[in-house]
């Protein structure tokens, strides 16, 4: 069986669905953060590979790795090519600023981090 084929990735699999027209990027970057944030995942957690999370989602490939790029900086993932993705185990200090720079850039609300 595959390293990355545990149960929680496949948790985390089923509660992805498919990305609703629009902009992908946003799409996928919220369900990944809510899964990501939501307490449901244990810190080390392997995720599926690229190509099946873009199959899971609905969008291409390429944008499930830009994301996956972007929550690797953000410290919320540790991303080894080859050997797959995994959550990190602390919390980022750059998520919460970030975030809410993200928030205020689209017009939403900001959490009260």
């Amino acid at each position: 069986m595959p390293a990355f084929s545990d149960d929680t990735s496949d948790t985390f699999a089923e509660a992805l669905s498919a990305v609703p027209a629009g902009s992908p990027t946003s799409g996928v970057k919220g369900r990944m953060l809510e899964q990501f944030t939501g307490g449901g995942l244990e810190p080390g957690t392997c995720l599926l590979p690229e190509r099946q999370l873009a199959s899971a989602l609905g969008v291409g490939r390429s944008v499930v790795c830009g994301e996956l790029a972007v929550f690797e900086i953000l410290g919320i993932l540790d991303v080894r090519r080859g050997s797959g993705t995994s959550l990190r185990g602390g919390a980022s200090e750059l998520l919460p600023p970030v975030l809410q720079l993200g928030l205020m850039i689209s017009g939403r609300p900001t959490p009260p981090w």
